[in-house]
């Protein structure tokens, strides 16, 4: 399966489940999987390092962004954590107030 394909999460971070059954009310499949890009670029950015146990070093912790002054830091953060993980970024561009982000694996 292709790095950007997956199981699909909402924005709770819940799987997204649809139920198919056949006339014997056997399940075919449950799990939802499409496109992981966005919910992967998502996951990492939102992370803080230590909430994946697999892999401690992953996370940008993005919410730590707003009280730092630092942005060409946080530049190079997201764009190390999105190249290991197999993204080739684009695009990043950071101001005060958005950040415009085009990564692709």
């Amino acid at each position: 399966m292709a790095k950007d394909k997956g199981i699909q999460l909402t924005s709770d971070t819940d799987l997204v489940i649809s139920l198919k059954k056949d006339e014997n009310n056997k399940i075919l499949s449950g799990l939802s999987i499409g496109n992981t890009l966005y919910q992967n670029q998502y996951l990492i950015l939102n992370s803080q390092k230590g909430e994946f146990k697999e892999h401690p070093v992953v996370g940008v912790g993005i919410s730590d962004m707003s009280s730092d002054d630092e942005l060409n830091v946080w530049k190079r953060e997201i764009r190390e954590q999105l190249s290991a993980d197999g993204m080739r970024v684009e695009r990043l561009n950071i101001t005060e107030s958005k950040m415009e982000l085009k990564a692709t694996y």
